[in-house]
């Protein structure tokens, strides 16, 4: 809203007479990014990795913009080669998603916002169902 009659020198924040053409535009961006990846504590990093072997991935979000993110859903679909066992995620409130090997996590940051350039990580545990070469690259998308 303006509210200077425009008789004002620039710089001089004076707002009855803001002459308006150097006010900083604020703008609102909600821009998160996600990134997967094997976490170090997973025994036998950074691989290969057997039949059998319990697998840890930490999902790191990461707030770019400048709005806090209050909740966020993250939705993890099971890479080849892999399953999940509830078993293995207990207390990490992992839950079946809408879709085949598809699993979600809610994450309520409503007591504690996650601000710009902020970030907060999750885990999530797969069992290896086939020999996963030390140099294959999983991606995931949200």
């Amino acid at each position: 809203m303006i509210t200077g009659d425009g008789t004002g020198v620039p710089g001089d924040e004076v707002a009855a007479t803001d002459e308006d053409d150097q006010d900083p535009a604020e703008l609102l961006i909600f821009d998160l990014a996600l990134k997967k990846v094997v976490s170090p504590m997973t025994s036998g990093y950074p691989g290969p990795y057997k039949v059998n072997d319990l697998i840890q991935f930490d999902i790191t979000l990461h707030n770019q913009g400048n709005l806090p993110a209050v909740g966020i859903l993250v939705v993890d679909t099971i890479p080849a080669g892999l399953s999940y066992s509830a078993s293995d995620n207990v207390g990490l409130n992992w839950l079946a998603g809408a879709e085949v090997n598809e699993y979600q996590r809610w994450i309520d940051l409503s007591s504690d916002t996650l601000k710009g350039d902020e970030d907060t990580t999750v885990s999530i545990f797969f069992e290896s169902g086939t020999y996963i070469r030390r140099h294959t690259c999983i991606y995931q998308y949200l």
